[in-house]
């Protein structure tokens, strides 16, 4: 695993199968304001989803195997990503999708909060690797 990216960035990117007549919802927790990127593509058909705050739908797009994709700036709080497939009645719906946070403010203060971040994400999950996260993340900035 591993592997860097711009600093103060959080990317995730994970592949879905939404059974017929149902929907999945990705939540992301943002510790601070931060502009998240998403993109989602099907891998047939076409498949709505909306990004949301607590309060509002914030944007819909349609997913089809050439993609939807987006940018929003956000303030701190959760945002849902929901992929709707009720529509179908017969078939799941396959989707991939990926989401970029990338922290508001200095770059330093920026990258500590979205490693904190993601390690929660991550923890969220699977709580056993929140303790290897904490103790490799503890240490020397980059």
């Amino acid at each position: 695993g591993g592997g860097g990216g711009e600093e103060g960035a959080v990317e995730e990117r994970r592949s879905l199968a939404v059974a017929a007549g149902d929907a999945h919802s990705v939540t992301v927790a943002l510790e601070e304001p931060a502009v998240l990127e998403y993109a989602v593509s099907t891998a047939a058909r076409t498949l709505p989803f909306t990004v949301s705050s607590a309060s509002a739908v914030l944007a819909r797009h349609v997913a089809s195997p050439s993609g939807a994709a987006g940018r929003l700036e956000l303030a701190a709080g959760e945002v849902c990503v929901t992929l709707d497939n009720s529509a179908s009645w017969l078939r799941a719906s396959h989707a991939t999708l990926s989401l970029r946070c990338v922290a508001v403010g200095s770059a330093g203060a920026a990258a500590e909060r979205a490693a904190a971040a993601e390690r929660q994400l991550r923890a969220g999950r699977q709580a056993r690797l929140q303790a290897r996260a904490n103790a490799e993340g503890g240490g020397a900035a980059r």
